[in-house]
């Protein structure tokens, strides 16, 4: 398979390849499902966007006070956010309910005729609860609505912005300018949900990033602000890399097309060793849990999963298709590149799986059911992947049995929907690569890749496994390494060439040659 297009195979065995379903979207993960006549169950929390802005912020708005007309205790959130979100839970509940909101006040707030910053503001939030009921085809046309009226009032472009700066409206035009940014995640969120592809052109936003004014000094804004800037900084990152990667869809030079990605690596590694050291993944190795704050937990967890999902999108179109009549998918330059990164990034959120709910849900980790859905994909890959080396093979097999105990343990994953596909899919990949991790392997010859297996036996857990990032073809390796990991996995590929064609190999050999 040649790096440029993720859809050629080897001529051989052409006919009979079935590639594996890598990244999908959510809609993509439940279309098998979708005439079961079972609903979402309606979640009660808005807080996908509690960390846009505080309600005391919005409370400050001088020029709009329509806000403090429509900002009221109608919106609840749930347990877990009994003190973080708009309002603490009430003892009271309409009956008329839509989610947490009342729909007749919904409707009311989100009339398609009005356009304003209070109409744009509840579109949002409605948008937001559409996403949380699986509705997501009405959910992107809500937020394309939602965007043409952000467009119309100017509020990607800095002018807007100044004008109110200007008359010393500083917390106005921040909210405002926060508003445009809210409806720009949930456009980019969109992909990971329906197969849509964002509205919004980079090149057409002109305002700066949200930023600490004049009055917000309270920790919780401080926190809400840090997290909407790396949120934002890390997704613009895998927009422009879904640009870069577009723009050489029908590029026939390969060298060309591997230029193209080496300068992807080295972004993504720039955006990593510039990211805050208190989001980043060696400060939680180090600190304990209950030395960082809430939202700074959340943040490292967002963005750490947000760039787990950017090394994704930029590698796995060109996994090797399988099955494999050579038994040589992902040895081969760049292919065995490829697979480890794909590796690497579905270990990486894996792990952030653990550390955020194993011992607790955060009804913000709703965001990211679509990462947890492809990295379950990409364990299964790797299962499959004759390339792969067998202790990574049991690895991969062992994160799918912890993301099946992580399903199970979470009430509010199993006991929605979505969660009992999951669960579904957990279950049918365990049996059905039961046997994948033995292949080749016999443990009476090969005994010395015991120990390094053993662990991954039973109870295993991703924080069990040293993390090494120092090495250059880790994923988080400094940017200055790109071009000895490019070497390093050419040595490889060039290394398992070399004795395939001396003699045929044992599978010991095999797997010493293989990353």
């Amino acid at each position: 398979m040649t790096l440029p297009s993720p859809t050629t195979s080897h001529e051989s065995i052409e006919s009979h390849v079935v590639r594996l379903p890598v990244r999908m979207s959510l809609n993509q993960y439940l279309q098998p499902y979708n005439n079961t006549g079972v609903t979402t169950p309606s979640i009660d929390c808005p807080s996908m966007f509690v960390f846009i802005m505080s309600p005391s912020l919005l409370g400050r708005m001088s020029g709009y006070l329509d806000f403090a007309k429509s900002i009221t205790p109608d919106i609840y959130c749930c347990p877990h956010h009994s003190q973080q979100g708009y309002f603490p839970p009430s003892t009271t509940r309409t009956k008329d309910t839509f989610g947490s909101l009342s729909s007749t006040l919904l409707t009311e707030r989100t009339r398609f005729s009005d356009c304003n910053l209070s109409n744009v503001f509840w579109n949002l939030i409605k948008t937001a609860q559409l996403i949380d009921h699986g509705n997501f085809s009405q959910a992107y046309v809500n937020i394309g609505i939602t965007i043409n009226k952000a467009f119309h009032l100017r509020l990607h472009q800095s002018s807007t912005i100044q004008h109110l700066e200007q008359q010393g409206k500083m917390i106005d035009a921040e909210v405002a300018k926060r508003i445009f940014w809210a409806a720009w995640l949930l456009d980019t969120q969109m992909p990971l949900l329906h197969e849509r592809r964002p509205s919004i052109q980079l090149q057409d936003i002109q305002i700066d990033r949200p930023s600490l004014c004049l009055g917000m000094t309270s920790d919780t804004d401080i926190a809400y602000t840090e997290c909407l800037k790396w949120l934002i900084e890390v997704r613009w990152l895998r927009i422009k890399i879904e640009q870069n990667l577009t723009s050489m869809n029908h590029e026939k030079d390969e060298h060309k097309v591997l230029n193209i990605v080496i300068q992807q690596i080295r972004q993504l590694r720039r955006f990593y060793e510039h990211l805050n050291i208190k989001f980043k993944l060696e400060m939680m190795l180090q600190q304990q849990e209950q030395e960082q704050q809430v939202w700074e937990k959340r943040t490292t967890f967002m963005v750490l999963l947000e760039h787990g999902m950017n090394w994704l999108v930029l590698f796995d179109r060109f996994l090797p298709a399988l099955p494999d009549a050579t038994m040589t998918a992902g040895t081969k330059f760049p292919d065995n590149l490829t697979v480890s990164m794909c590796r690497q990034a579905a270990d990486l959120m894996t792990f952030i799986f653990e550390k955020w709910i194993w011992n607790g849900y955060d009804c913000q980790f709703r965001l990211y059911l679509n990462h947890f859905c492809n990295t379950i994909s990409i364990h299964k890959y790797i299962c499959r992947c004759p390339g792969v080396h067998i202790v990574h093979k049991w690895k991969a097999y062992a994160s799918l049995q912890f993301l099946r105990d992580l399903t199970q343990k979470t009430p509010e994953i199993v006991h929605s929907f979505l969660g009992q596909r999951i669960l579904e899919d957990l279950t049918f990949a365990l049996q059905d690569l039961s046997d994948i991790t033995e292949i080749g392997w016999n443990p009476l010859q090969e005994s010395d890749l015991l120990m390094d297996i053993s662990h991954y036996i039973s109870e295993w857990m991703p924080s069990y496994d040293q993390i090494m990032m120092d090495q250059p073809t880790h994923l988080l390796a400094k940017e200055s390494s790109t071009m000895f990991a490019i070497i390093e996995m050419r040595k490889s590929a060039a290394e398992f060439l070399a004795m395939t064609q001396q003699h045929p190999l044992s599978s010991q050999q095999l797997q010493q040659l293989v990353l």
